[in-house]
Formats: C-alpha cells, sequence, structure tokens
C-alpha cells in the first residue's frame, strides 16, 4: 500500500508500507517540495506534480508516482504537471 501524505499532517501508518511526499498545488515546485519534506523523505518516496523531471532527477526516489495522460488528453488532470508515455520513457 503507498499512501501520499502532505507534510504537518499527522497520520497513523497502521498497515501503510510506503508514504510519499506530495505536495497538493498543481503545478508545483522543486523549491514546494524541498520546503515541505527531508532530502529522506524524498528519496524515500515522491508524488510529482512538477512540470519536469528535476525533482525525480535530484532524489531519485525509490518509489517515484505521478500523474499520467496521454498526448490527446484533456481536462483537469491533464495538465503540464502529468506525464505522458514519452516523457516517462526518459526515465524508465
Amino acid at each position: 500500500i503507498i499512501y501520499s501524505v502532505s507534510s504537518g499532517h499527522i497520520y497513523e501508518l497502521g498497515d501503510f508500507e510506503q508514504m510519499l511526499g506530495c505536495v497538493s498545488k498543481y503545478p508545483a515546485t522543486l523549491a514546494d517540495y524541498e520546503k515541505e519534506f527531508t532530502e529522506i523523505q524524498l528519496k524515500d518516496g515522491i508524488s510529482d506534480h512538477t512540470t519536469d523531471f528535476e525533482l525525480y532527477n535530484k532524489y531519485k526516489p525509490r518509489i517515484y508516482e505521478c500523474h499520467y495522460k496521454l498526448s490527446d488528453s484533456t481536462g483537469l488532470d491533464a495538465g503540464d504537471f502529468a506525464r505522458t508515455p514519452e516523457q516517462l520513457a526518459e526515465v524508465l
């Protein structure tokens, strides 16, 4: 189970095995993540809302999650913070 959390919130983990650092801003910046989370937390896991792979490339998280879209996607989840298959191929 993977659980995305925002800094400043306290959660009882219970059965959750992994927490991902998540900034609930669309789009977010590298500075937003670095303000909210420690380097260790960002290397553990990220729920990425940035527009590029700078956050991923800097921290190389053990677990990486991001919004996904097709090139012709529209709507709220198709913003520039969402990755296309071609963009994901850059880091896979």
